[in-house]
């Protein structure tokens, strides 16, 4: 091997031998990020009936939900659960139990729910329902079941009811007569579509039985939230089947979920409404954001034809005073938060007073509505590195600061669009006033640069092989 070859192959190793050596120096690698705070709201309800006059505005007459449930969870931890199979308010929260009670809130006329909260005495919670029960003179429910929990990590609850009857009480303050108003309004829209019929050719519609309110085989709700892993997630279910209103509207089931989740870094959200089997006046039809439409096979008709006698049929629920929709489905996922708010399905109608002088009333219910709001945050993981002394360090020996999150509830609503606070955790500072708990700092990960050290040996093995081949080239040449 000549001089410059020698000199070439004990410099690259100088070089590898350096970038071996600075291998072995720590090396500061990013830090892992993990979950840190989360608040989670889920809200589902299978049916919301109010009813109300312009004579006692924001007092409505009648306000019933049926299949009520809520959970909520964040990382104080802290978590709530309620489920409810019929959630009436306050007996002062409506005019009738204005005029029945004097707004007094009697213990047997409160909600029928189950409640549980962590931390707390009470982290299960049952209500159960099994006979016929009057609804504050609003209807009545034959069955219905509720069941809540609580705890360090999730919260849920959970409601069923059947045999559902709601109406607008058939006696109200100042004399008024709700119920006879409602009758009268479902058979002004019976008239119109019995109309439309006729036009087409079709015989009358006769409901089997006609009135002023709503009627369900049964309705139910469950939400849930949880945390799995370095994921906060929160769902929220409603379902009804088999609704009537007033002899008129029929829908065979209406099902809504919506679900949200963050990891503190990226949210997400999804939602979605079923509704099946709907008819108005015995003509099949869809329920759309645009109103109803004639379903496919409803009439023998074409495609241009049926858009055509869709709109008219708009029209007849426009001129009794009624508004059929399914509502839009709200989604986001904007950084760390996740929103679903699945509205549900709004059947309304608004009277028209015959003058100025006299009252006029509204109804509406909502079916399957089912909202879920995800919010949170991350902070660098926590690495305690060994004392001096040997023994594993206190959380005192590790240095304040640095990467310190707050983590809080939030004071939003669920489903409410709102923005989310969070208040830090709080301690107490010697002078009695809250302060704020520092997150633990996090400690960088050494790495050492291994396939260097590697790279190092395989050259010095190289090395001593050209060293030895040179010994024996120059070995055979002597003995030559």
């Amino acid at each position: 091997m000549g001089a410059k070859g020698k000199a070439a192959l004990f410099a690259g190793g100088a070089l590898a031998g350096l970038l071996a050596l600075a291998s072995l120096l720590p090396v500061e690698a990013a830090p892992r990020k993990v979950l840190s705070f989360y608040d989670l709201k889920g809200e589902a309800s299978s049916i919301w009936f109010q009813g109300g006059t312009n004579a006692f505005p924001g007092l409505p007459l009648a306000n019933v939900r049926v299949g009520y449930t809520t959970a909520s969870l964040d990382s104080m931890p802290s978590s709530h659960g309620v489920g409810s199979y019929v959630d009436l308010g306050e007996i002062g929260q409506t005019g009738w139990g204005q005029a029945r009670g004097g707004g007094a809130p009697l213990p047997e006329q409160q909600p029928q729910q189950a409640d549980a909260r962590f931390p707390g005495s009470t982290t299960e919670a049952q209500a159960q329902l099994s006979g016929d029960q009057d609804l504050q003179g609003q209807g009545r429910l034959l069955a219905g079941s509720a069941r809540a929990k609580a705890g360090e990590t999730s919260a849920e609850g959970t409601a069923t009811a059947a045999g559902i009857e709601l109406a607008a009480p058939s006696q109200s303050p100042a004399g008024l007569a709700p119920a006879s108003v409602m009758r009268s309004a479902f058979a002004s829209l019976l008239q119109g579509v019995n109309a439309f019929r006729q036009a087409r050719g079709l015989g009358p519609y006769r409901p089997a039985q006609a009135g002023g309110g709503l009627t369900a085989r049964a309705a139910s709700s469950h939400t849930r939230a949880w945390k799995d892993g370095e994921k906060a997630i929160v769902s929220a279910e409603a379902a009804v089947e088999d609704v009537d209103l007033g002899g008129v509207i029929s829908i065979k089931g209406v099902r809504s979920f919506s679900s949200s989740s963050t990891d503190g870094a990226a949210g997400t959200s999804e939602g979605r409404v079923e509704v099946t089997g709907a008819s108005l006046g015995g003509i099949p039809v869809e329920i759309t954001s645009e109103g109803v439409s004639l379903a496919e096979n409803a009439l023998p008709v074409g495609p241009s034809e049926l858009k055509a006698l869709s709109d008219q049929l708009n029209q007849v629920l426009a001129q009794a005073g009624f508004r059929l929709t399914l509502l839009d489905v709200a989604k986001s996922a904007e950084g760390p938060a996740g929103s679903a708010n699945v509205r549900g399905l709004l059947v309304s109608w608004e009277g028209t007073a015959p003058t100025p002088d006299r009252q006029s009333f509204y109804f509406f219910a909502v079916l399957g509505a089912a909202s879920a709001d995800a919010h949170g945050g991350q902070t660098e993981a926590a690495t305690a590195s060994p004392s001096p002394s040997g023994e594993p360090a206190t959380l005192g020996e590790l240095s304040e600061g640095g990467g310190g999150g707050e983590v809080g509830t939030s004071s939003g609503v669920a489903g409410s669009g709102g923005a989310i606070s969070l208040p830090a955790v709080q301690g107490t500072s010697p002078a009695g006033q809250p302060a704020q708990v520092a997150m633990p700092p996090a400690r960088p990960v050494q790495k050492r640069g291994g396939w260097l050290v590697a790279l190092y040996g395989i050259w010095q093995l190289s090395v001593l092989a050209t060293l030895a081949a040179a010994i024996r080239a120059k070995m055979a040449s002597g003995a030559g």
